[in-house]
């Protein structure tokens, strides 16, 4: 009887987990819809890259004031501006936004997102002259990823693992 109970509670508790994850990823997703909706509200044929990073500004203020109390999807999202500025080739603005999002990510615990960025700032790391900086990066995004059993780290872990090719085959350039 004890057993019975104990593996009650344990599917109970897995239960819990796995509805508390839904619900997360519910709300990042209807906050990343209303990025996007935002976005591409004016989006038109034409834009010139500055009004396209005018665009994004605009996002990041917003993002700024609706999510101010939200810790894991304020980082969560100026993450993704900040890789759309990349995009845009505007990389130290892109870099701005990492900086602010990092300390979001570390303080949510967002694993999968704070190990995208740390992949991505290896290759910069690599690219700026300091390769044991983007082996170091890569190798705390690599330890983060491990001890995560969410089955969304696979894909980073694949994306990690290619941006270590690139870090790799720069520092051998």
């Amino acid at each position: 009887a004890r057993l019975q109970r104990d593996a009650a509670l344990h599917a109970q508790a897995a239960a819990v987990a796995q509805a508390e994850a839904a619900r997360e990823a519910e709300r990042l997703a209807g906050a990343q819809t209303d990025l996007a909706s935002f976005l591409l509200a004016d989006l038109s044929r034409g834009r010139t890259q500055q009004e396209m990073s005018d665009q994004l500004e605009r996002a990041v203020t917003v993002v700024r004031e609706q999510y101010r109390g939200d810790v894991p999807l304020r980082g969560q999202l100026l993450f993704e501006l900040g890789e759309r500025q990349r995009g845009l080739s505007n990389f130290a603005r892109a870099n701005a936004l990492f900086d602010e999002s990092e300390p979001l990510l570390r303080q949510s615990a967002n694993v999968p997102t704070l190990a995208r960025l740390l992949c991505l700032r290896a290759r910069d790391a690599v690219f700026d002259g300091t390769a044991p900086r983007a082996h170091a990066l890569l190798a705390e995004a690599e330890t983060l990823l491990a001890a995560s059993d969410r089955p969304v780290v696979r894909p980073i872990r694949a994306a990690c693992r290619l941006e270590a090719a690139a870090v790799t085959a720069e520092g051998t350039i």
